[in-house]
């Protein structure tokens, strides 16, 4: 049995799936989705345990926050958020491993409540629903399929990070 991730963004005109490709072009900064310029839009990261390629059951589903720049680029906003989450995460652990006295410092607990409101939302029924049907494809046929967002990147033909094959690098097929 393996793990995947999925992702599905909930935008304005109804739930949106983004690949892989597209998520990970977003998180480089290699890709933009121009369409979401200048807005906060909600993500939906969904961990599956599988076997195979089939989905068994869904392990976590966390909502966050996506805010595009003014070219539809997220890189910039996730590299900013990050610094707080470690920090705010790090000093609340830290906190919890002091022993206990009569004065509390709540601090680090504020100030990571804090960083959680501002990134990250709850999905409410309907959105775990929706995601359910899209995962188990229990979508009856008159009703679309959810759509896949698209960034602006070309596809590759292969993958940037596997290197080619002693076929690919000579050229025969």
């Amino acid at each position: 049995m393996g793990l995947s991730i999925r992702f599905y963004l909930f935008a304005e005109d109804g739930l949106l799936a983004i690949s892989q490709r597209v998520m990970m072009g977003l998180i480089r900064g290699q890709d933009a989705m121009p369409q979401y310029a200048g807005t906060k839009q909600k993500v939906a990261d969904v961990i599956l345990e599988n076997e195979g390629k089939k989905p068994l059951r869904i392990e976590t589903v966390q909502g966050s926050f996506l805010t595009f720049d003014d070219k539809g680029k997220v890189h910039k906003d996730l590299v900013a958020s990050g610094f707080p989450a470690l920090e705010t995460g790090m000093a609340l652990e830290e906190a919890l491993k002091q022993p206990q006295t009569k004065i509390v410092d709540l601090t680090p607990k504020l100030n990571r409540e804090k960083w959680e409101r501002e990134n990250r939302w709850t999905l409410s029924k309907d959105d775990l629903d929706a995601i359910a049907d899209d995962i188990w494809r229990r979508k009856e046929a008159s009703q679309p399929r959810i759509e896949r967002a698209q960034g602006i990147a070309p596809k590759l033909l292969r993958s940037p990070t596997r290197p080619r094959r002693r076929s690919e690098r000579s050229g025969r097929a």
